[in-house]
Formats: structure tokens, sequence, C-alpha cells
């Protein structure tokens, strides 16, 4: 078999994002941002967190879901008592958050076989399934995926 190179590129997509939680570690971070937080009225606060969620949430679902974890998860470790409102929360969930591009690295490896659905394809064409090994920051690895479809001329559209 003949195997020759086509011109079709894989780009890093920077919509591809997660939202992990930003551990602050052993400084004085974690306090500081509660109490910040914990002072803020109701409505600093609901302003603040509508300035995250423009520049953010249209990005990632369930945004204030994942806000409210990360929050509980730095009131725990940070054990004083400290309470705030569901809208402090949110903005004390978003100091402790950030964004992971898992494409940010590298795409390698791509492998394609065949997808296991055929039907409603012209004849000559092949559905497929395309892998991907993504590099994100600090080098984690992932696998991404996409289907497409070549046909008899060796056109390649994805879908």
């Amino acid at each position: 078999m003949l195997a020759h190179r086509i011109p079709i590129h894989f780009d890093a997509d920077p919509k591809k994002v997660i939202l992990l939680y930003l551990d602050p570690g052993e400084s004085e971070r974690l306090p500081r941002f509660a109490n910040f937080t914990r002072q803020l009225s109701e409505q600093e606060a609901v302003s603040l967190h509508q300035q995250t969620m423009s520049l953010f949430g249209h990005r990632h679902r369930y945004f204030n879901e994942i806000m409210l974890e990360h929050a509980d998860r730095g009131l725990k470790e940070l054990n004083n008592g400290t309470v705030l409102n569901e809208k402090q929360k949110l903005v004390f969930g978003s100091y402790l958050s950030k964004e992971y591009s898992v494409e940010a690295a590298a795409l390698f490896n791509p492998s394609i076989v065949p997808h296991p659905d055929q039907t409603n394809l012209a004849p000559g064409e092949t559905r497929f399934v395309l892998t991907l090994r993504s590099v994100g920051e600090g080098h984690i690895s992932s696998i991404g995926f996409m289907e497409g479809i070549i046909d008899a001329n060796q056109h390649i559209r994805f879908t």
C-alpha cells in the first residue's frame, strides 16, 4: 500500500479547556481570599461573579456548580469556621480555579479506524473515528476523538 501525506493539519483548539482546582499551597493566600470574599457585600459579590461569568462561563458547563465545589474544598482546607453566602462562595471558588488547556502543548499520534455506524453514506464513502493524543500544560496527556468521512477520491471531511 502506498501512503502519502494529505494537506490536513490539526491545530490546538483554545476552546478545549477545563476548570481545575487551584491549590493555593502552604501560603497565606487561602485565608486572604476567604477574608476578602467574606467582607464583600451581596452586590459586590454579584458584580464580581458576573464579571467572571462573562469572561469564562460560556466555555464551561456547570460553571457555578464547579465554583461552589472549589469554594467548599477551600473552606474545608481552611478549617477555621469561615461562613460565606452563595454569592461570596462563587467569588471565593473563582479564586481557587484555573483553566487548563488540554491541547496546549501538542497534538500527535493520530489513529484512524472505521466507525461502527456506516449508515446514510454515499457510495464509496467510509465514516471513521480519529483519535489524537493531546498534551496540555504540565504535559498531562489525554485522548481526543473526532469523526469524519472519507470518500472514494480520498477527500476527507470532519463531521
